[in-house]
């Protein structure tokens, strides 16, 4: 089987997916996933994606998706009829399979994605099968849900830079407006008339009690329950924290070829290599899918519609976030500087997100060694015998990846946003040493295990302890400071921006102080600490600051002046097309 990217939909308001073609094109039907919202699409990602492949392994033509507003499609979350324009994707998203060939078929949505599948079922009225995985009730539940995993996962954050309109609702990576609150309050699963389709599997939680209301309301003429097991360690908790539900999506797996399909039939991917996301800007944006370097690292472009100016930006995953970054700021931040004039590519490392993985690799790993040769194989694809003309940017694990993968290429910048300098990494874990290749990392010395065993003592040392004791600490080898690895960038003159909320800026102000003064005098490394942030800039007030300062900061340090007008632009590639 294949996995074929693709935009759809209005040419102006172009959505990504991707179709997951069987083995000789022949389909037994075609199975339409639609994904939840928020954080927990980030969560769920993978989960979707192993369904997916799974699917054309057995022989359906299967296709996942981003609504309007998410993801890799067009729009963002502020736009209005935001309710709409999701009903709107998941019809659009049938229209696809069907004008690729499928002669029957199937929806399975997850959450409140399966509350949509619900509708767009419905009102179709020609789908054959429908699985709805741990379906939100209701809009309004859904909303209150969000607001809970924020409340646990982050607290409350200074609202600074971010003003609320009346009766918009902010939730762990995003905020809906008033009037998208407004029209979740009316999606309500047990007012769409049955029959959903001709056979329905809902899968409820094992944590919760059923649904009586919903059970009522769907009847019991070609509907079946099951159990969604693992859904509490997949939607319940912070992307890095996601578990794969391996028994669910085999339940939605043997249920789907047990109760839908056909005699095969042959179904012909329809594909749009690009598409432009915003049409609007006064330098129309352009994305396309890209393979890169010989594994085939999976990635978008987005370019301005012109030849691009100044370096590319590369932009890593965030811990084990696919391409799109936290709270989709990757997407965000890529098409404002492709707006501004730049060229940028967010990709996902072997193992992680739509990537392959190496052989011998472990897959959705935070930390890989074998990001260095990722990181330099989308460099070269990009910027054949220039491979240094980048910019590499990431948060906590990309942040690190971008100091480490900056000292190697001789980038031209870097910019670390929250970088975690101080871990164990994977090889140490499993026994190793700390491989040769890592100039940044700091493993934890058996002196320093030993103190974070007591709270007091952390504590002492991280808030109290002078700058000179750890110059002390640093000089003996007892504990390098998080420093090194930007001295390094300094001395191959690489530009750097590190971006820090108050507790990640805290080893740099406090253990590394006097290193800091010297490379910030320098002026090749820059600091700037908000303290409003939090960690992976799921907080909205933060995320905003952070892209103000962001956008300020790149064009102005990488752009050529306005009166530049004769400054070379970067070459197109060509040659790299999508998969």
């Amino acid at each position: 089987m294949r996995a074929v990217p693709t935009w759809f939909g209005p040419q102006g308001r172009p959505l990504f997916g991707w179709l997951h073609v069987p083995e000789g094109g022949m389909a037994r039907g075609a199975v339409v996933c639609c994904p939840t919202m928020g954080v927990e699409y980030a969560s769920a990602h993978r989960a979707i994606r192993t369904l997916a492949e799974q699917l054309a392994a057995a022989g359906f033509l299967a296709l996942r998706f981003d609504y309007e507003g998410t993801g890799d499609s067009s729009g963002d979350e502020s736009g209005p009829g935001q309710l709409e324009s999701w009903r709107r994707s998941a019809r659009e998203a049938v229209a696809l399979v069907r004008e690729c060939g499928a002669a029957r078929v199937a929806m399975v949505g997850i959450r409140i994605g399966g509350t949509l599948a619900a509708e767009t079922a419905a009102s179709d009225g020609d789908v054959d099968a429908l699985v709805l995985w741990d379906p939100c009730g209701n809009g309004r539940s859904f909303v209150r849900e969000q607001q809970a995993l924020m409340a646990l996962s982050i607290g409350d954050l200074p609202s600074e830079g971010v003003e609320l309109d009346p009766g918009a609702v902010e939730v762990l990576g995003s905020v809906l407006s008033a009037e998208t609150v407004a029209d979740l309050g009316t999606l309500d699963l047990t007012k769409v008339s049955p029959p959903l389709a001709r056979r329905t599997l809902v899968l409820v939680r094992d944590d919760r009690p059923t649904p009586s209301r919903l059970a009522r309301a769907l009847g019991t003429e070609h509907v079946e329950w099951g159990v969604a097991e693992g859904q509490a360690d997949l939607v319940d908790v912070l992307p890095d924290q996601a578990r794969l539900p391996e028994a669910a999506i085999a339940m939605v797996l043997g249920w789907l070829l047990g109760n839908f399909g056909a005699s095969p039939t042959t179904v012909t991917p329809v594909v749009r290599e690009q598409a432009v996301v915003a049409a609007n800007a006064t330098t129309p944006v352009v994305e396309r899918a890209v393979r890169l370097g010989p594994l085939g690292l999976f990635g978008i472009l987005t370019e301005p519609e012109g030849a691009p100016l100044g370096p590319t930006v590369l932009l890593l995953n965030a811990g084990l976030i696919h391409h799109i970054g936290p709270a989709r700021l990757w997407v965000s931040l890529a098409r404002r500087f492709a707006a501004a004039g730049m060229r940028c590519l967010r990709f996902d490392l072997s193992g992680l997100g739509d990537s392959p993985v190496r052989p011998g690799q472990p897959p959705h790993v935070g930390y890989p060694l074998e990001a260095a040769e990722d990181v330099a194989s989308a460099a070269e694809a990009l910027c054949p015998g220039h491979h240094g003309d980048v910019v590499l940017t990431g948060l906590c694990a990309g942040a690190y990846h971008s100091i480490e993968n900056g000292i190697a290429l001789g980038a031209r910048g870097v910019c670390a946003i929250n970088p975690i300098l101080s871990f164990d990494p994977p090889e140490v874990r499993t026994g190793g040493e700390v491989d040769e290749g890592r100039r940044a990392v700091q493993p934890f010395s058996p002196w320093v295990k030993a103190l974070r065993r007591f709270e007091w003592l952390a504590h002492f040392g991280e808030h109290k302890a002078p700058p000179s004791v750890w110059w002390a600490l640093d000089r003996l080898g007892l504990q390098p400071h998080p420093a090194h690895g930007l001295n390094a960038l300094a001395a191959k003159r690489v530009t750097t921006l590190v971006l820090c909320g108050e507790v990640e800026a805290r080893p740099f102000e406090r253990r590394a102080k006097w290193a800091m003064r010297r490379l910030e005098k320098s002026g090749l490394v820059r600091l700037e600490v908000l303290p409003s942030i939090d960690h992976t800039l799921f907080g909205a007030s933060g995320r905003a600051r952070a892209i103000a300062l962001l956008s300020e900061y790149f064009l102005a340090t990488y752009l050529p002046a306005p009166s530049s007008a004769g400054t070379p632009r970067v070459p197109a590639h060509p040659e790299l097309v999508a998969p």
